[in-house]
């Protein structure tokens, strides 16, 4: 195999990687406008397309575009196949299982979703740490650091959500959230 057919079936890899996620995120974006729709029209909270579109669409596309820009800024190998699609699956599934536990009150559904949605986002950290130590261009790992304090970031914020979502967040978080003058708020 030639150093160009090597780079090319990298992009090929890559590219696989990124369609599918964006193809899952997509399924997401239909669910959220459906659900956007029946709040408009229905009533209802928007919790629920928010983090539909949020948590399914966003994370999915991000995951996706994330590894393809790592691999192919890293020129390294993309991660096997089989580990690409659980990766994707276990954000698609937790975040699925997420969505039904809260609209059903069901915290057995909310917890596994967001332990699910937590394992998706280390196999992304994974993936990312393989293909920058496979590098064969070292000139792109800052941004690939970059990309992991994103993902613990996530891990950190969906751990948090997760909590909130099963009622574990107690008074100490509206305490918080209520003491937060109005003046200090990004988008206040």
């Amino acid at each position: 195999m030639t150093r160009h057919d090597e780079r090319q079936g990298r992009v090929e890899e890559s590219r696989r990687i990124v369609s599918a996620a964006f193809r899952l995120g997509g399924v997401f974006g239909l669910v959220t406008l459906g659900w956007s729709l029946w709040v408009m029209t229905q009533g209802g909270s928007w919790w629920g397309p928010v983090h539909t579109f949020l948590a399914g669409t966003v994370l999915l596309a991000i995951s996706g575009a994330t590894q393809v820009f790592t691999i192919t800024g890293a020129a390294s190998p993309a991660p096997r196949a089989v580990i690409a699609t659980i990766q994707r699956w276990l954000v698609a599934i937790g975040v699925g299982l997420v969505l039904v536990g809260m609209a059903r009150k069901n915290t057995w559904a909310t917890a596994t979703g967001a332990v699910l949605v937590v394992a998706g986002l280390a196999a992304l950290a994974v993936a990312l740490v393989s293909a920058v130590r496979r590098s064969l261009l070292r000139r792109f790992d800052l941004s690939s650091r970059f990309y992991l304090l994103a993902v613990a970031a996530g891990i950190v914020g969906v751990t948090l959500g997760g909590l909130m979502g099963l009622g574990m967040a107690g008074a100490w978080y509206e305490r918080c959230i209520w003491s937060i003058p109005i003046s200090r708020c990004p988008i206040g």
